[in-house]
């Protein structure tokens, strides 16, 4: 999905972040937006509120965050 958006919006910069680093090594932050497309589901539900006030902290003011998560499958 990555390659595919870098084809159509070549300007803007696209990267896949490990969810449990939330860095890009030798880059300047903020971001512009954050796409959480069922990933939460992949880690332990008690490191959640430590992603979640990493990646308020990584964004840009008026940055935008997408999380979709999978129904019935973890307790939130």
């Amino acid at each position: 999905m990555i390659a595919l958006a870098r084809r159509h919006y070549p300007t803007v910069r696209f990267e896949m972040m490990d969810l449990r680093a939330l860095s890009l090594p030798g880059q300047d932050l903020p971001l512009a937006g954050v796409w959480l497309n069922g990933s939460l589901s992949h880690l332990p539900p008690e490191t959640w509120p430590w992603v979640v006030q990493r990646l308020y902290e990584l964004l840009q003011p008026g940055g935008v965050v997408f999380v979709r998560g999978e129904q019935g499958s973890r307790e939130v």
